[in-house]
């Protein structure tokens, strides 16, 4: 659009033909304009394959832990809930107003030890360290691994960190989009990306297509307005052309990126519109 803006004032105010009488060839007069498409072609790529998928991350991981720090952890009333392999939560009820019923807690401590706690109610609180649930009359079980002792404990109040719970959603799995190119490129790397090749493969190859397809829209804008003759008319019908070839062509694109996350055949398709544009 800048590309078609700044060519068609010239266009209209005469100066491209006082610089083609001047003797610069066309090649001359599009170097501005190819210069601008292979800085904005260079900037695509860097932010498609490092920059956004590292914000993406990023982003989903600040709103997963947003909303365990403000919504409460994710706790289904009547079943055990595996945060992790260490930590087990289970609710019996969970009330309107975000009171939780019938608290059992298990955990495995870093010391080695083994610690359940059973309470009558709770409430999840946003502590100093990330989201807690503050139990209210219970009982604490603590066993030592190294003489086998399992006293307990009551108690009126105590609190029990979720820390982990953010521990665990900063190593969730990490979906195409927030994966850096390289990162695509190495394929599966861990049993959670079997599976998903096809999806790397295409998320990688739309980004590594992307800088084509900015140097095609600079392609069309340069031919629309600077191929074929002078018109004292204007060029509202050559503009508007041009204006169709790039919206089809952004069609094109978004399109055959959707589906080459799925459909192999789609990815050489993306080159094949790029280059033939």
């Amino acid at each position: 659009l800048v590309i078609a803006f700044v060519y068609n004032k010239l266009t209209a105010e005469s100066e491209l033909i006082v610089l083609r009488a001047l003797g610069l060839s066309q090649w001359r007069l599009a170097t501005p304009a190819l210069v601008l498409g292979g800085i904005v072609a260079v900037v695509v790529f860097v932010l498609n394959a490092f920059i956004a998928p590292i914000a993406n991350e990023q982003l989903k991981t600040l709103l997963d832990v947003s909303r365990t720090q403000y919504n409460g952890v994710p706790l289904n009333a009547g079943a055990f809930n595996a945060v992790n392999d260490k930590l087990t939560i289970y609710v019996s009820k969970r009330e309107a107003n975000g009171d939780l019923r019938g608290i059992l807690i298990y955990q495995d401590e870093d010391t080695g030890k083994r610690v359940a706690v059973v309470a009558k109610r709770g409430v999840l609180a946003d502590g100093d360290h990330g989201p807690e649930i503050v139990v209210y009359d219970g009982m604490r079980q603590e066993v030592d691994p190294k003489s086998g002792s399992a006293p307990f404990n009551e108690f009126k109040t105590g609190a029990i960190d979720l820390e982990q719970v953010q521990d665990e959603l900063t190593k969730r799995w990490k979906e195409p989009s927030e994966r850096t190119l390289p990162e695509l490129l190495r394929g599966s790397t861990d049993n959670r990306d079997i599976g998903h090749d096809a999806a790397f493969r295409g998320e990688a190859n739309t980004r590594i297509a992307s800088p084509f397809f900015a140097l095609a829209l600079t392609g069309v804008a340069l031919v629309t307005l600077l191929g074929g003759r002078f018109d004292r008319r204007g060029q509202f019908r050559r503009m508007l052309t041009g204006f169709v070839c790039i919206l089809g062509i952004e069609i094109a694109s978004i399109g055959l990126s959707n589906l080459a996350r799925s459909q192999w055949v789609a990815i050489p398709l993306l080159y094949v519109v790029a280059i033939a544009t």
